[in-house]
Order: structure tokens, then sequence, then C-alpha cells
């Protein structure tokens, strides 16, 4: 073997694959198209060589809450929130707090009446109407679920609203109104008027009134002192007394509560020189 051929064979040996793959090929357009392959090989197998970013999750909260202080009206104002349930509570009137749903142009619904309605299809947005309560705040809790299912619990089997008590007793009509007057008691004579609670019962008293006025014009510069007892006289325990000139009112800090079976007594005792007409009553509920 010449030097020449040596030389050649040793070239040979040293030729890479891509050399040996473009002396195949003649003209420039197939050379480039060779090239043009080769590197989108390579490409690929970089990209699967390098670890892919892991895409952030966006979780959508199952529910959550509005709060809306009532201390001034509002109509239609828009709220942009999504679900299929809305609960409401609040610590004034729920009777005037109204929603529409996705439009201004559909009907009203009326926030008390279908406390934690389902609603299928569900909303996109919420029209909100109210009235002007000074102090008072309005919250709903606005849930998202697939189905009827929100976080294990099927709203459609459920049947209970959100409401004060004395508003949810009122509803049930088991609210009580006991009342007690005379039209011509003297210096320390009364009006009164008992309730036996029943057995399988307790009564609950949220608040209490009395008015004491005099049945003669010419006596109506004199004091009118009264005072007004609620008593559960079978404990023989007088639960609040209020007393005042005129009259008085107390809604108490804490229900006075009468067993089932007790006694309630509403009592009012003239204080005043003259005669009077005394009236009171006693609201509640009873459960």
């Amino acid at each position: 073997m010449t030097e020449l051929e040596n030389k050649l064979s040793e070239l040979e040996a040293k030729r890479t694959w891509l050399e040996a793959q473009l002396d195949k090929v003649t003209s420039l357009d197939e050379r480039l198209a060779l090239l043009t392959q080769v590197n989108l090989r390579i490409l690929e197998a970089l990209q699967a060589q390098i670890p892919q970013p892991i895409q952030p999750t966006q979780e959508i909260a199952p529910y959550f809450t509005k709060y809306f202080p009532l201390d001034s009206a509002r109509i239609n104002e828009e709220i942009q929130v999504s679900g299929n349930t809305l609960l409401a509570f609040s610590d004034g009137n729920l009777s005037e707090c109204l929603v529409r749903l996705d439009s201004p142009l559909n009907d009203s619904i009326s926030l008390l009446e279908f406390n934690g309605a389902y609603l299928g299809a569900g909303f996109e947005k919420l029209y909100l109407t109210t009235s002007a309560q000074t102090g008072k705040y309005l919250r709903l809790l606005i849930i998202r679920g697939v189905g009827s299912s929100v976080a294990g619990i099927n709203i459609q089997a459920q049947s209970a609203g959100i409401f004060l008590q004395p508003e949810w007793s009122a509803r049930q009509d088991i609210d009580k109104s006991i009342r007690a007057y005379a039209t011509n008691e003297g210096f320390e004579q009364s009006a009164s008027t008992s309730y036996v609670v029943p057995t399988d019962k307790t009564l609950y008293i949220v608040s209490v009134s009395f008015i004491q006025h005099v049945n003669t014009a010419t006596n109506y510069d004199h004091h009118l002192w009264g005072e007004c007892h609620l008593i559960d006289n079978t404990s023989g325990t007088t639960l609040y007394k209020i007393a005042g000139n005129g009259g008085g009112n107390l809604v108490l800090p804490k229900p006075a509560v009468i067993s089932g079976g007790n006694e309630f007594l509403l009592y009012i005792i003239n204080y005043s020189n003259i005669t009077c007409y005394l009236d009171g009553v006693a609201l509640g509920y009873e459960l």
C-alpha cells in the first residue's frame, strides 16, 4: 500500500458520522436539509434531559365570605362573585336585604325567605339591594362546588337557615306576648297577669315595657312613679325589675328563662299618690 493510500485510510478512520453523511449528498440544498434534521434531533435530545418547571395549579376556594355595613342604603350594587349557594346573616333586618343573580333585570330574591337556597346553574355575579340600617351589617357566605355536594355537605339535603333565635321563633309561630293592665289603680295597687308554661316547653322573655298615666286631666302635673316586675312565681324568683316616671322599657341583656310547668307573673305597681292606668307587656318565645 502506497503512502497516499495509507494517508487516505487514516483520514477515513477519523471521519465523523456527520461527515460521512454529508459525503453521501452532493448539492447544497441536500446538505442544508441534512444539517437541519440533525440539529432538530440534537435539540430534542437536549430538551428531554432538561427538567421541566412545575406549573403552579390555581386552586379555587370552595367558599368565601363578604361583609357589608348597612349604614347606607344600596340599590343593585354589583358584586363580582361566583358560586351556587348563598347563606346570609345579619344583626339587622334580613327581610330588607335582596339579591338579583347575574343581571339587575332579574327577579329579586329575599335573603330571609331563601336563605341557604342551592342554585344548580350557579351565578357569576350578584346585585345587592339593602335598606339603611345604622350600625348593622350583612355577611354573606358564598359556596362554590360541583353539583350539590360541597366539602362533603349535601346542600340540597339541608333544611336549615341562619336566623337570630327570636326571629326564627317568630317564623315558627311560637313567639309569646304576655300583657297585664288595669284602668283605675291607686297607691301601691297593681295590675298583673300570670302564665303557666307548658311542661314540655321553656319560656324565654327578651323584652318588657310598661306605661302609667293619670285618668283625669287635673292630675297631669303629678309624678307617676311605677315599677314592673318579671317573676318566676313557682320558684319565687324576681327575674327583672324596671321602674320609671310614666313607664319604662328594657331589652333584656340575657333572656329571662322560665322552666316548663312554672308560673310566670307580670306585675306592675303604682307608687304615685293618685289613681292611674297601668299597662305592660312582656315579649319572648317558647321552645
